[in-house]
Formats: C-alpha cells, sequence, structure tokens
C-alpha cells in the first residue's frame, strides 16, 4: 500500500512512472481518456454514441461513469483521428 503524504494540507499520494505503466496495462488503460463535464452530463447510453463518432474511434470503446461529472473512455487500439 502506498504512503500517503500531504501538500499544503492536501492529501496526496505519488506513483513512479514505472508504477503507472504497470497498471495502466493491468486495467487496459493505456489508451484512456478521463472526461469531465462541468454542468451535468448526457445519459451514459447518449455518450456512448456521441463520444465514439465525435472523436472517430474505430474498433472497441468503452465509456464509464468515474464519479460525479467525470467518465473514463478507453479504446483498444491506439489509432484515433483527434482527440
Amino acid at each position: 500500500m502506498k504512503q500517503l503524504s500531504y501538500n499544503n494540507g492536501t492529501p496526496r499520494i505519488v506513483w513512479t512512472k514505472e508504477e503507472v505503466n504497470r497498471m495502466n496495462i493491468l486495467k487496459d488503460l493505456q489508451y484512456a481518456v478521463i472526461g469531465k463535464f462541468s454542468y451535468g452530463w448526457p445519459e451514459l447510453k447518449e455518450l456512448r454514441t456521441i463520444i465514439p463518432r465525435q472523436c472517430n474511434i474505430k474498433g472497441e470503446c468503452k465509456i464509464r461513469l468515474l464519479r460525479n461529472r467525470h467518465d473514463l473512455i478507453s479504446w483498444i487500439s491506439r489509432h484515433i483521428s483527434s482527440i
């Protein structure tokens, strides 16, 4: 378990680049983006239709809610036209 540290009173955990790379591979997050909606968000079903089309993502794309106003978008192939 990682040690919790504080930066100006804010708790944080620091990972090395190697640890992050290993976690990304284990959790299938090599190609992932976290999105934030400042004023609420559309239904998850709508996001799953709109985001792959707007970003021209080819192949499988997973879109999940992380927490309040954040979503996680991940895909298998590294080939997308824009993000």
